[in-house]
């Protein structure tokens, strides 16, 4: 369902705690000395090794006989408090995507909502307005608040920036849906060969880039639905309603689910989409970066062995 319409040198920093609530029932949850004691097999891991190990949570081990699995192969898998994506890493990332989308402002409070978690609201015509985000304040509770705020910012940053890299026509309106999964612009040679349609090669060639474009934007479709519907946010897509299914296939709720996920599961849209990833990096470089700078802000606090406090991250 939709969330607008339907519902130091070697030192240990130990992550905070979450909250158990949100913990998985049956993880193995180490005493403070077990940590000490497994600590160094991760910081035997490269510092870039423990940064991208700490950005994910995966194959979070069940039980204490299991350890010996991990210290064989703690990149694969995780133990909790130890290489377990620190929790206050999205928070960060959500500030920095607020930032980068026109800081819109959040309203949580309990709504008088049924079936929405959530909304993005603006008027298209005034553009110097960056629009008001609205989360339910009960997502807080169920651990959805993450996802739900990400896809609000994910509407609030088509609106707001990527219409701006569109044509002239968005900018006049600033709606939200200006996502291609293709190319944002045409290539210069794309474009002079359009414009000589008596030249037959040019024309020719020009028409085979434009199919090859088609081709590669309905392939990054058709991977951003996958993704979107199985993983960041699942729903019964036979069960569904038309309207609810032609709904989440439009562009604008397709990449608000897509930013989503890019904003709290990064590596599972970069495994599951890479074509549309690899785009939208290279269109929104300022965004991608200060992402990356608030990653290693927060990774390395749990960092630790002999390289830590190298310039590893340059």
């Amino acid at each position: 369902m939709g969330y607008d319409i339907l519902g130091n040198k070697g030192g240990y920093v130990s992550p905070p705690k979450q909250q158990e609530a949100e913990k998985a029932t049956g993880e193995y949850d180490p005493t403070e000395q077990e940590k000490a004691e497994l600590l160094p097999y991760f910081y035997q891991l490269t510092p870039m090794q423990q940064h991208k190990d700490l950005l994910v949570t995966k194959n979070v081990i069940k039980r204490k006989s299991d350890v010996d699995t991990w210290k064989k192969n703690p990149k694969y898998y995780d133990i909790r408090d130890i290489d377990t994506q620190p929790e206050e890493l999205v928070s960060e990332r959500l500030s920095v995507v607020k930032n980068f989308s026109g800081k819109p402002n959040i309203i949580v409070k309990n709504f008088n909502w049924s079936r929405r978690l959530g909304d993005f609201r603006y008027i298209p015509q005034i553009t110097t307005k960056p629009g008001e985000i609205r989360v339910q304040q009960t997502t807080k509770k169920d651990n959805t608040f993450n996802k739900v705020l990400s896809h609000e910012l994910g509407h609030s940053y088509d609106r707001n920036i990527i219409s701006m890299m569109t044509s002239d026509t968005h900018r006049l309106s600033r709606r939200t849906g200006n996502v291609d999964f293709g190319n944002i612009k045409k290539p210069k040679f794309l474009q002079n060969a359009l414009s000589y349609s008596d030249n037959h090669m040019s024309f020719g060639k020009a028409n085979n880039l434009m199919l090859k474009i088609c081709d590669m934007r309905e392939k990054n479709r058709k991977k951003v639905i996958d993704v979107t519907e199985k993983r960041i946010n699942p729903y019964n897509t036979r069960a569904a309603p038309p309207r609810v299914r032609m709904y989440r296939l439009s562009k604008r709720e397709l990449f608000a689910d897509w930013f989503s996920g890019y904003v709290t599961n990064k590596n599972l849209v970069k495994k599951e989409s890479r074509g549309f990833y690899n785009i939208f990096r290279k269109a929104n470089k300022p965004l991608v970066k200060s992402l990356r700078q608030s990653d290693l802000s927060i990774t390395r606090k749990y960092i630790g062995g002999k390289y830590a406090k190298t310039n590893w991250f340059m």
